[in-house]
């Protein structure tokens, strides 16, 4: 939804992006530490249509990294270009 709303060009589509995106770290941060207290060594049991598999935690560590690295740069991204807006 912001993505779309960021097409529009819009000054209140790029705060209410931006204040998604750094709402989202937090709990992006609260996910890590509860993985990394269980263990990176362990599996959890996750139902897929009709089989259960078991994910390793290093996996989903690894997705939940990517997914912050990717919201700290459409931070900086929307920063910047808000910022030559600006001037």
């Amino acid at each position: 939804v912001c993505g779309l709303g960021l097409l529009t060009g819009s000054r209140a589509w790029r705060l209410i992006s931006m204040a998604l995106f750094a709402a989202s770290l937090p709990g992006l941060a609260y996910v890590g530490h509860r993985l990394h207290g269980v263990g990176l060594q362990a599996t959890t049991p996750h139902l897929f249509f009709d089989r259960i598999w078991n994910v390793p935690h290093v996996l989903i560590a690894v997705l939940l990294a990517g997914s912050g690295v990717l919201v700290l740069f459409s931070i900086t991204q929307l920063a910047i270009w808000w910022a030559r807006e600006g001037e």
